[in-house]
């Protein structure tokens, strides 16, 4: 059975540098790689921007944070935290859809406890199981004794079919 995990922090507030995550994310043999990117001055802020755009509202570096460390993160099974979906958290997610592909990514996978609600009926995940996870990730899920649900968004599928990003 493991006995540690590693845990990165990408970044630590709105404004933090991008190239450390990405350093992480590619050599830190991470298992999350955490996106602390609110607080009380972030989401007002991020409250205004929604209040003048009702699409805005989230972490204006959500798309390069995602684009710079998402290759990286995929490829090795690092589960990134974040909250950087601020004031617009449905808008953040169709913004993290929207680099996955661009990118190339055939599936985004989440593992909740509590927001699996969300996830489902705002950003449109299924019902998944630990066999959707890559085998690297579903070793550690497996190991850990925590049994989060597994969702799954498959987004080539999406594409294919012409749904909105």
């Amino acid at each position: 059975m493991r006995t540690s995990i590693r845990i990165g922090c990408g970044a630590g507030y709105a404004g933090d540098r991008i190239e450390p995550a990405v350093e992480l994310a590619e050599e830190g043999r991470l298992d999350y790689l955490v996106f602390e990117c609110l607080a009380e001055r972030t989401i007002a802020l991020a409250q205004l921007r929604k209040a003048h755009d009702p699409d805005a509202g989230y972490d204006p570096l959500l798309a390069d944070r995602m684009r710079a460390v998402l290759p990286a993160c995929a490829a090795i099974g690092v589960t990134i935290v974040t909250n950087m979906g601020a004031a617009n958290p449905v808008a953040g997610a169709a913004v993290v859809r929207a680099v996955a592909r661009e990118l190339g990514l055939a599936v985004l996978l989440v593992l909740s406890t509590q927001a699996f609600n969300f996830f489902r009926s705002k950003a449109g995940f299924a019902d998944g199981t630990p066999e959707d996870l890559p085998a690297p990730r579903r070793e550690r899920y497996e190991q850990s004794g925590r049994r989060s649900r597994v969702l799954v968004k498959r987004l080539r599928a999406e594409a294919s079919a012409g749904a909105p990003a």
